[in-house]
């Protein structure tokens, strides 16, 4: 990890979650998952998170984590998609360490859909993503 400053802290940065539907309309739903788990994040004392609009400057682009981690001057990069097919929704998520590209975790969610629910289970997942994330001084070490 390197030395930012904030007391061994790993900082990290939420990528754009990518939408692999053919629908443009779930680009709103993958921003929210992406701003949800920024807030989250934002939340857990032990990380230091860059800002939404930091980090959405690479929303589309495919550029390799350790460019984009070193671009944003952080330690780990949390990616991942989003792919919905009727009322069936798979969030696949990724943590990178930017060091050397590698994945420290990753885990896929399933969700059946709930008619109106949109939010919550953006919210639902965030936590169980947060709550997963092996986020501690010691990560990139």
């Amino acid at each position: 990890m390197r030395d930012t400053g904030n007391g061994g802290k790993p900082s990290l940065a939420v990528l754009p979650f990518l939408n692999l539907t053919n629908d443009p309309n779930q680009e709103v739903y993958c921003a929210g998952l992406t701003d949800e788990l920024i807030s989250a994040l934002a939340g857990v004392p032990t990380v230091d998170v860059v800002a939404r609009s930091s980090a959405f400057q690479f929303k589309d682009q495919s550029i390799d984590v350790r460019t984009v981690g070193n671009e944003l001057g952080v330690d780990l990069i949390l990616e991942g998609s989003v792919k919905m097919e009727g009322d069936e929704t798979r969030i696949t998520a990724q943590l990178a360490t930017v060091s050397d590209g590698f994945a420290l975790w990753a885990n896929s969610y399933n969700r059946a859909g709930e008619p109106g629910a949109g939010s919550v289970t953006q919210a639902q997942i965030a936590q169980k993503i947060v709550h997963a994330l092996p986020l501690t001084p010691a990560v990139g070490r």
